[in-house]
């Protein structure tokens, strides 16, 4: 009877084990820090402190190792500012490292300095960004894009995470035809944002103005290729229309558009041709909707086959008035096999 009695028992314990082995192992953030000096070798002993964005977690601090290491585990998900002391060095702060239950690298490069508030820590750096940034917002809404663009960095300057200047200086030069320089306002917009959405909205029945931020700057990120061509062509550099809009075309073919500009720059190059076999691209993907710019293109293809028919005639013209048959004959000829 007994040996029956344990029969259900181990199979119970069995189970368990089973079950307990096929979980999923729960996934721990972890954050780990390298703290470096301008050469590139480890800082030892620097005061590395973690600061959670997200209450109520609190902040935590940890000596860094020879190498310059500093671990912090077991680390709730969410955004964290991650700051470096030490004496005669001047504070190193790196704006955001997220963690999403895994392990993540941060490097602070400290600089010989001394110690300082740093600008969360100091309103009067704050006040300064604010105040920068109503400049900015100004010139912005003037649509004076270098005074923006100023004032915007003289904001960040003071206050480098504010997502809302980072994107107004985006755009301030963008505007300006700086592509290069506005992408890395951009990505840097989308990084901090981000970041920034892991806290609980002040409204939390309404929109998280971060998350609307973000969405923005990915949404301007994925137009920058169609606002440099209209740039281009607005600006009348045409051979750089074309080659923009033909990119565009290659990831966006059935965009009637992009086909329509690029049409518009090559007939303003005097390629006749291709302008017409463009616009008749974007006619077939939007019928009725260019017929007058074909049109438009057609008739100066034909007028300018009537000034070349009528250069090569005055060119034959002055030489046989020179006496030059011979030469008329051969210029005449050579036009004609010209395309």
């Amino acid at each position: 009877m007994k040996t029956n009695l344990w029969k259900p028992i181990l199979l119970c314990i069995v189970g368990i084990s089973i079950l307990f082995f096929a979980l999923p192992a729960f996934a721990e953030s972890t954050l780990q820090v390298k703290c470096l000096d301008a050469t590139g070798a480890g800082v030892k002993d620097v005061k590395v402190v973690i600061i959670p964005l997200k209450p109520p977690q609190k902040m935590k601090d940890k000596k860094s190792d020879a190498q310059g290491g500093a671990e912090f585990t077991k680390l709730e998900d969410g955004a964290y500012r991650v700051i470096g002391r030490k004496e005669g060095f001047a504070p190193a702060l790196f704006e955001f490292a997220v963690l999403k239950g895994a392990a993540v690298p941060v490097t602070l490069k400290l600089e010989a300095g001394a110690d300082k508030k740093l600008y969360f820590e100091d309103e009067l750096e704050l006040k300064k960004a604010e105040a920068f940034m109503g400049q900015g917002l100004e010139a912005y809404k003037a649509n004076k894009w270098a005074d923006a663009e100023k004032s915007f960095a003289e904001s960040l300057a003071s206050n480098p995470s504010n997502a809302d200047v980072l994107y107004y200086l985006s755009i301030s030069r963008l505007q300006q035809g700086k592509y290069d320089e506005g992408l890395v306002a951009l990505n840097r917009t989308v990084d901090v944002a981000g970041a920034l959405m892991t806290v609980p909205s002040a409204n939390p029945s309404g929109p998280n103005p971060y998350e609307q931020i973000y969405q923005s700057a990915l949404n301007v990120k994925q137009k920058l290729p169609g606002i440099r061509a209209e740039n281009a062509l607005r600006q009348k550099n045409y051979d750089q229309a074309v080659k923009e809009f033909s990119e565009l075309i290659k990831t966006s073919p059935n965009e009637p558009d992009f086909h329509a500009n690029l049409a518009i720059a090559q007939y303003n190059l005097r390629k006749y041709d291709e302008a017409l076999a463009a616009i008749d691209n974007a006619i077939k993907l939007k019928p009725g909707s260019y017929d007058d710019m074909k049109k438009t293109i057609v008739a100066r293809k034909e007028s300018a086959q009537l000034e070349k028919a009528q250069s090569i005639l005055d060119e034959g013209t002055k030489l046989l008035q020179d006496g030059d048959a011979a030469a008329a004959l051969i210029s005449i000829e050579a036009n004609e096999q010209s395309p």
